[in-house]
């Protein structure tokens, strides 16, 4: 005697799986087409040298270093409200839109630090940092955000404004390698690319 099998009474796995996945795309989707444009900005990275190595090693020697530097980086845009930071761990990126902002912001982090580089007896304990700049387009929160539903902006607001790219913010990263310790390569964009009155020329 065959027993008969009671037919499905829902989806089969298989469809479940595309159901799944169709709801995902819907909740994920965007538009990038939509994004607005890019602003042209002066973009720097300043990077703590061999901070992989640190923290691989030691606690306490990274966490002085990285803290230090995002002391002297939040000490040097007080009071700049055309300054956006972008915190990366061992480094941070600096966007701004005015030339001399930028200029007095890294000048501003590698004094600050190099005096502590200077002035600190034991060279195991001393910490090294170099930067790049570049000048370009970058996306940002608000021109990111536009490629979604308008429905979804507001939710997704707060993560999108803590993300940043675009040419310079590469480029800027990539310069960094050019540099000696405390010291800042200029990449090409900054120096031929920006208005002339925008040049940079550290």
């Amino acid at each position: 005697m065959t027993v008969e099998k009671p037919p499905r009474s829902g989806p089969s796995p298989e469809e479940q799986a595309r159901i799944y996945a169709r709801r995902q795309r819907e909740r994920y989707r965007f538009d990038s087409s939509k994004i607005a444009r890019a602003e042209n900005v002066y973009v720097a990275w300043i990077d703590l040298m061999g901070a992989g190595h640190l923290m691989s090693v030691s606690l306490e020697k990274p966490a002085n270093a990285l803290v230090r530097l995002h002391m002297a980086v939040e000490h040097a845009i007080a009071k700049k409200t055309s300054i956006e930071t972008l915190p990366i761990n061992d480094g941070v990126f600096i966007l701004s839109q005015h030339k001399s902002d930028i200029e007095q912001v890294v000048r501003s982090v590698m004094i600050d630090l190099s005096s502590i580089f200077i002035s600190t007896p034991d060279p195991q304990n001393k910490v090294l940092l170099r930067g790049g700049i570049a000048f370009g387009p970058v996306y940002r929160g608000e021109a990111i955000a536009a490629g979604l539903a308008a429905g979804k902006r507001e939710k997704h607001k707060e993560a999108l404004s803590r993300v940043a790219f675009g040419p310079a913010i590469i480029q800027a990263y990539r310069e960094e390698g050019a540099a000696p310790p405390y010291g800042i390569a200029v990449h090409e964009s900054a120096r031929s690319f920006a208005p002339p009155a925008r040049r940079l020329s550290l």
